[in-house]
């Protein structure tokens, strides 16, 4: 199976370009959460470097990709120069891999499907082409720095904006094209399981519990029969999943899924009140099938909070699989008063509590954090509101 980076530029302390009140690592990763659903709908592995406001140095996104042994590594990022100026470009090494190239190529080809302005494929580094871009030089699989039209020009901003949709999709048709992948979702219906961890049976009503799913976690399915759900590994239970189309975001747009994730292990709908609770250190951290697991089932993010219920050799057992202790902080957690647990997907947090407010930062499901007040429908936390229909 394919595995695909994907890289939204800049991040937390890191505005990248800004243009008032409008910054580049808010519009990058927008877009980069929209491909990453794209690929997955088409049954490409996908890992986001951050899949929230988070800051991840240029190093660790080139490390979090070799290590993975990824296919491609893309990386999402909008240009700046004077407002005159607009366009499309994309970047790739300087020693021309041809794998990068036809990247490069495809991505270029798909933009100019909505942006009138060509600024070509380049190589290097802008003014230095015996230099790269770090994620280009680091990374040791095809890679491409695409730059989505000027965040400095009006027009490329109307274009972004009205088409984003339309531009994520191209961008994910040109990564299926590099990969050789062909991709015909409509064929294909998906699930989302609820928040827990669910039985999967041998069959419908089956007595025999041959696996377990968790909350946030996307399968495709193919037999519905009685309220039960036949997905690759068995049956599971209409009770425990949602199918696709069904949940919305907090402005009414579509629910956009993450890595599995959850905020409390749940059996038989029985919910742990107090949970254990980890605070991940800084950085880009595996989630493995089990302590010192060479598979990598999703990753986490410094400064998140999960429940954990078993350690094992230095080991945490969070909802979506082990992390090693050494990405795990266990002190100056706060209390357990005031918090709220992130439903699994993405969900906005705003500048106040109204759906009209400015967007301040994404938050991924499956976290754990405080609130300071309430207002209405709307949780007050040191990141701004977010809408109570996002938490449990």
């Amino acid at each position: 199976m394919y595995k695909v980076v994907i890289d939204a530029g800049h991040g937390g302390k890191d505005f990248g370009a800004i243009n008032g009140d409008r910054k580049e690592k808010d519009d990058v990763l927008r877009m980069s959460l929209l491909i990453a659903r794209n690929l997955r709908d088409c049954g490409i592995t996908v890992f986001l470097t951050r899949d929230d406001d988070t800051f991840i140095s240029l190093k660790e996104r080139a490390n979090f990709a070799n290590d993975l042994n990824a296919d491609l590594f893309v990386s999402i990022h909008r240009n700046s120069a004077p407002s005159s100026v607009d366009g499309v470009e994309v970047w790739v090494n300087s020693n021309k891999p041809p794998k990068s190239v036809q990247l490069g190529k495809n991505i270029l080809d798909a933009l100019l499907n909505t942006f009138p302005t060509n600024r070509g494929l380049n190589f290097g580094f802008p003014g230095k082409p015996d230099q790269n871009f770090a994620v280009n030089r680091l990374t040791e699989m095809a890679s491409a720095l695409v730059e989505v039209g000027f965040i400095t020009n009006d027009g490329d901003n109307e274009l972004f904006d009205a088409e984003i949709r339309t531009i994520a999709d191209d961008i994910s048709d040109a990564i299926l094209k590099t990969l050789g992948a062909e991709c015909n979702p409509t064929d294909t219906q998906y699930l989302t399981i609820k928040d827990g961890v669910w039985n999967v049976r041998n069959a419908p009503f089956g007595s025999e519990i041959i696996g377990k799913v968790y909350g946030g976690e996307r399968f495709p399915f193919t037999v519905v029969d009685k309220n039960w759900y036949q997905i690759p590994q068995g049956w599971v239970s209409g009770t425990g999943v949602i199918v696709d189309g069904s949940l919305l975001d907090d402005s009414g747009g579509t629910f956009i899924l993450s890595q599995p994730a959850n905020a409390y292990i749940i059996e038989d709908k029985t919910r742990e009140k107090t949970p254990k609770m980890i605070r991940m250190s800084k950085g880009v951290w595996n989630v493995r099938n089990e302590p010192n697991g060479k598979r990598i089932v999703t990753v986490v993010y410094g400064g998140q909070l999960y429940p954990y219920v078993e350690t094992k050799n230095g080991w945490y057992k969070i909802p979506m699989g082990w992390v090693s202790g050494k990405g795990v902080i266990n002190g100056n957690l706060p209390k357990q008063k005031n918090m709220i647990s992130i439903k699994p997907g993405h969900w906005n947090i705003r500048k106040q509590p109204s759906l009209n407010s400015e967007i301040v930062r994404i938050i991924n499901g499956g976290q754990i954090i405080e609130y300071t007040g309430q207002k209405e429908n709307w949780y007050k936390t040191n990141y701004g509101y977010i809408n109570k229909k996002a938490t449990h």
